[in-house]
């Protein structure tokens, strides 16, 4: 999904030709795509992406990849009528994409308390991060449609210091809280002393941002990133 960002600066963003390695489904109409990496890039950054010579505008994602690897990797829905998704679903390792540099300030400090609050592929970020390395307790809130569609499941259940929650609204599954996420942050007595990361929809960060700000979570405690 991207970013709700999508102006692309073209007077300061140089666009980059880069190779793709990887092209796979993760979930039905969710896909990763894989890169060759021209710079380096904090957790939490963004990339702009296109197909050459398609005269598309270049989308803003966030990645999910570590800053250590060699590629960048980008979580995305496939919106059918849109411009940009359905091609870079089709597109093969050995085609080109033009990428631009990784921007961006939608990053944390892995050495702070922190709770991470996304819905759907809004999750991009956090993988990155936890891929980056934490050394201080985090909470991650992710609601999903389905089970298939909470990315980075194992990987955050594998962490010792990251608090995972998971909210499902068309399954029913014990493991999971049974409902949207803003149910459940209705209900979460959160952390005081926490700086909060919300990235998704519009519709969830400002239902979210009222109701932590409602429970006494400061408004400059409260960090989002919108996607459309």
């Amino acid at each position: 999904m991207a970013r709700g960002e999508t102006i692309f600066e073209k007077s300061n963003d140089t666009l980059h030709r880069v190779a793709v390695r990887a092209v796979r489904d993760v979930a039905p109409d969710a896909m990763i795509i894989e890169f060759d990496r021209t710079a380096g890039f904090h957790a939490g950054q963004t990339v702009a992406l296109t197909i050459p010579d398609s005269g598309i505008d270049p989308r803003w994602y966030s990645i999910a990849s570590a800053p250590t690897e060699p590629v960048i990797r980008v979580l995305f829905d496939i919106v059918h009528d849109g411009a940009l998704t359905p091609r870079l679903a089709r597109l093969h390792p050995g085609d080109y994409l033009l990428a631009s540099l990784p921007r961006g300030s939608f990053t944390d400090d892995p050495t702070r308390r922190s709770a991470w609050i996304a819905n759907g592929t809004g999750v991009a970020p956090f993988i990155s991060m936890v891929c980056a390395g934490i050394s201080a307790p985090k909470t991650l809130i992710h609601g999903s449609r389905t089970v298939e569609r909470l990315f980075g499941r194992k990987l955050f259940e594998a962490v010792p210091l990251l608090e995972y929650v998971a909210c499902v609204t068309r399954e029913r599954d014990d493991r999971f809280f049974a409902g949207r996420l803003t149910e459940y942050v209705e209900q979460w007595d959160p952390p005081l002393d926490a700086r909060y990361l919300l990235c998704g929809s519009a519709g969830m960060i400002v239902t979210v941002r009222d109701i932590l700000i409602a429970k006494g979570v400061g408004f400059t405690d409260i960090v989002a990133e919108t996607y459309f």
